[in-house]
């Protein structure tokens, strides 16, 4: 049976001089001299040094091979010539030249301009002629210092110096997760939002465990990591999603490095497996709840801003979320028959889903009002802004939400009510009242397999009338 062939591309080695390949001898992406072997019961593959030190390499992974051979180095000494030699400047041969050889050499001295000399022919035993010429003296030190990696144990006895050659320096080890963080990004490309995620989650890591290199970073460190952040979830501080983005965040980090980043492959690999314990939380899912009808109106009768009252209708009325209100712009109003919507177009690149609503006619009349009191605002421009003229943010209208229900809070049914129930009720509503797609496009949710019912709701979007005839019959009338 033939063998079976090998897959894969072939080793590249490194070539000598000579331009052989030195087998055994690779180059490394993170600029090294690499073994491409391993010695056994080590992982790490030895370094020879960096990749400018091409002969230092040479000569260190010779050694490193006959010792991993378990071989002794011999090096040959060659006999002391017979004349003293005083000066650097002089190239010393042993030869015994033919007739042929000697008319050469003499015809190059004469081109050059020198003196012939009377080279001796046919002699049996070793000749010694010394002749100048002129060398440079990195090429002198070049030399010297390929003798030195070679022929240490010569080049100590004929100088009398005590010489040693030190192991090289192995690649850097100051990497913090922070490094690790932006070769994730740059090999990644994660979009925006996760770039901003894992770099929140990277900072919160090193606010925990302080600032350390991988290298000391210990499977303790990883258990303290663990506990603050349960800790948080326990005392009601975060969320069991936040707590499951601290986790997912850091364990992508390390587990990208650890396939791909070769000067942190191993250590990023040994934390990676401390983190089999920074698993998602299993949290009971809340018991879903919604604003009830007294509550609701509770709520727009204590608002004194219309704007803020606005607010309250559209997370009613669209289902909306704090931050799908502050992504609306002016262009996605739309009117058809003296209706007014809300329409918004699918984005791909925030993956969001195509989103239309009627409105209810108390609405519509704090949003004409509200446009007509800001005619700065174009069609680009976000549609709701601050007092300071800039965008208004979720959390803005979060706190703002909550300060409310704490002024009204002994008149409310539900004290606990909290701004996402005005969606659920929005949802619980609809539920078995419409079809579920048309509920999903209300929402903004993804529609699956035979949602070509409403691929044109865009243009013709009187089915959404259904939906706020439905919700506003439920709590205004």
């Amino acid at each position: 049976m033939p063998p079976k062939p090998r897959r894969g591309r072939p080793p590249t080695f490194v070539k000598n001089p000579d331009g052989k390949p030195i087998v055994g001898l690779s180059k490394d992406s993170n600029g090294y001299y690499y073994s491409f072997w391993r010695s056994e019961g080590l992982k790490k593959r030895p370094n020879f040094g960096p990749l400018w030190d091409y002969e230092g390499a040479i000569s260190r992974f010779g050694n490193w091979l006959l010792k991993r051979n378990n071989a002794v180095m011999k090096l040959e000494i060659r006999e002391d010539l017979d004349e003293e030699i005083t000066s650097l400047d002089e190239y010393i041969e042993r030869k015994t030249y033919t007739k042929e050889e000697t008319d050469f050499l003499n015809k190059l001295r004469r081109d050059a301009g020198q003196p012939e000399y009377d080279y001796p022919i046919g002699e049996e035993k070793k000749w010694q002629t010394i002749y100048d010429i002129e060398l440079d003296e990195s090429f002198f030190w070049q030399k010297f210092r390929t003798l030195l990696l070679t022929e240490l144990d010569k080049v100590k006895e004929k100088t009398g110096l005590n010489i040693f050659i030190k192991d090289p320096p192995a690649p850097s080890d100051n990497i913090d997760l922070s490094t690790l963080l932006e070769f994730y990004l740059s090999h990644a490309n994660p979009c925006d939002a996760e770039a901003r995620g894992c770099k929140n989650a990277c900072d919160y890591f090193i606010k925990i465990i302080g600032k350390k290199y991988i290298n000391d970073i210990s499977e303790e460190d990883i258990i303290k990591y663990y506990n603050n952040c349960f800790s948080l979830l326990s005392s009601g501080e975060e969320s069991a999603d936040w707590v499951s983005k601290k986790f997912r965040r850091v364990k992508t980090i390390l587990k990208r490095s650890s396939d791909y980043y070769p000067k942190a492959k191993y250590e990023a690999k040994r934390i990676y497996s401390y983190c089999s314990i920074l698993k998602q939380p299993t949290v009971t899912e809340p018991e879903p709840k919604a604003v009830t009808r007294k509550d609701f109106h509770a709520f727009l009768n204590a608002t004194k801003e219309d704007k803020h009252k606005l607010y309250l209708l559209l997370m009613y009325n669209c289902g909306y979320y704090a931050a799908d209100i502050c992504d609306l712009r002016k262009r996605n109003i739309y009117i058809k028959d003296r209706r007014t919507y809300f329409v918004m177009r699918r984005d791909k690149t925030k993956r969001k889903f195509k989103r239309v609503n009627a409105l209810f006619s108390e609405t519509t009349k704090l949003l004409n009002e509200y446009i007509e009191n800001n005619p700065e605002i174009d069609d680009d421009m976000i549609l709701f802004r601050n007092s300071k003229g800039k965008p208004e943010t979720a959390k803005s209208i979060e706190s703002y939400f909550n300060r409310l229900r704490e002024r009204i809070v002994d008149t409310l049914e539900k004290q606990e009510t909290s701004i996402i129930w005005f969606r659920k009720a929005c949802a619980s509503i609809l539920h078995l009242k419409v079809d579920n797609d048309l509920i999903k496009l209300t929402l903004g949710q993804k529609i699956g397999h035979g949602g070509d019912t409403y691929r044109y709701i865009e243009i013709n979007p009187e089915p959404t009338i259904k939906v706020a005839e439905i919700l506003h019959k439920e709590y205004f009338e």
